[in-house]
């Protein structure tokens, strides 16, 4: 067993161990809290720093604003003045012209004056002649270019209309291939079931062939009726390809 003096010593560095650690935890909420105070000192001084540099940068803009206001102002004023000054200069030059005008017509014969007007009169006749037949000219250009190009789509209307007609001419005897090789498999087919079938198939096929009759009847009519309505005319025509030649 321990003896009283040991016992009293583990007590004393239990006690004492106590106290330090509870120096330690104080110390420590110290040093915690003056971190605290510095952080928001810290933040606060930043807060404020910022706010400082944003005054001073609106400060700025405003001041750069104003100073382009000013320029912009200055520039306008002396472009308005300029355009003033032009303007001025213009009208005394055009007073000036008119008065020489004026003194010019004082001092010339009236048979000069009667001259002058009958050769701009007889300028003005032939250059509204030299219009007209300029007019006449691209006109008749105009028309001919028309022309030739509803006979250009006129042919290929008709190329395209003769193409279907020949396709369709082509399904039809692919057709009636078909129709004649089904009606000699329906000859020589045993079973009850695949003859019905093959009865069937060839009604269709007949019908297709009849559809393709009804729509080659169709496009003749049709192909007619655009010959009638909008036959090609090319006598007045005289250059280009499908012109007729004397």
């Amino acid at each position: 067993m321990a003896s009283l003096s040991e016992l009293r010593e583990i007590e004393h560095e239990r006690i004492a161990d106590e106290r330090a650690a509870l120096r330690a935890a104080e110390l420590a909420r110290a040093a915690a809290r003056d971190a605290e105070a510095r952080a928001i000192a810290e933040a606060e001084a930043a807060r404020i720093q910022a706010a400082h540099e944003h005054e001073l940068a609106c400060e700025a803009a405003r001041v750069a604003v104003l100073r382009e206001e000013r320029e912009r102002f200055q520039a306008a004023e002396v472009a308005e003045r300029s355009r003033q000054h032009a303007a001025l200069a213009e009208a005394r030059f055009a007073q000036e012209l008119e008065l020489r005008r004026a003194e010019v017509a004082k001092q010339r014969p009236t048979w000069m004056v009667a001259v002058t007007a009958l050769a701009m009169l007889a300028a003005g006749v032939m250059i509204w002649f030299a219009i007209e037949r300029q007019h006449a000219a691209e006109a008749a250009r105009t028309q001919q270019a028309i022309a030739e190009a509803r006979a250009r789509e006129a042919k290929a209307d008709s190329e395209r209309s003769q193409e279907r007609v020949a396709q369709l001419e082509r399904d039809v005897a692919a057709i009636e291939a078909r129709t004649d090789r089904l009606i000699e498999e329906i000859r020589t087919i045993d079973d009850a079931k695949r003859r019905e079938e093959a009865k069937v198939e060839l009604a269709r096929l007949r019908a297709e062939q009849a559809a393709i009759r009804r729509q080659q009847e169709t496009e003749r009519r049709e192909r007619e009726h655009e010959e009638r309505v909008h036959p090609v005319n090319l006598d007045h025509c005289t250059t280009g390809v499908f012109c007729k030649k004397n």
